[in-house]
């Protein structure tokens, strides 16, 4: 079925609005390393930009439950507020003339600690059913 272009412009602002939060979370917390992959030479290379899974929780929970619930769709987002996000850092940094932006910047969550209990998202793999797909999970062992 066909989305309208009203339904289109709804999901455009929600996924516009999920980026600015991304964005100003890795602003707030993540700025040192935003900092660093804008000083580094390499504009080909990729870059991680690693995220503690609790962090996100405890900064925002509805977040964390879009993104835990639809990885494939959050993930990318996530990807392209860092971009916004050195821009940003870019802009108001006073050592601009040396940083450029990496379009190769990747968020990489680390999902060790207390968040595993929290949403589920270490079944045994004996547990493992069909309502696991699609979702974010980490199984020990493997």
């Amino acid at each position: 079925m066909r989305r309208s272009q009203e339904e289109e412009d709804d999901i455009t602002f929600i996924e516009g609005e999920y980026i600015d939060v991304f964005q100003q979370f890795l602003i707030h917390h993540r700025l040192e390393d935003l900092e660093a992959i804008l000083l580094a030479n390499d504009e080909t290379l990729h870059y991680p930009l690693k995220i503690k899974f609790l962090e996100l929780l405890e900064a925002n929970p509805p977040l964390v439950k879009s993104l835990y619930t639809q990885p494939i769709k959050f993930l990318p987002l996530f990807d392209d507020a860092s971009r916004l996000a050195q821009g940003v850092v870019l802009e108001t940094h006073k050592h601009n003339e040396d940083m450029a932006i990496k379009e190769n910047v990747h968020v990489h969550l680390d999902m060790n600690g207390i968040a595993m209990d929290l949403l589920e998202t270490q079944p045994s793999i004996r547990c493992m059913r069909l309502k696991d797909i699609g979702k974010l999970i980490t199984i020990k062992g493997m």
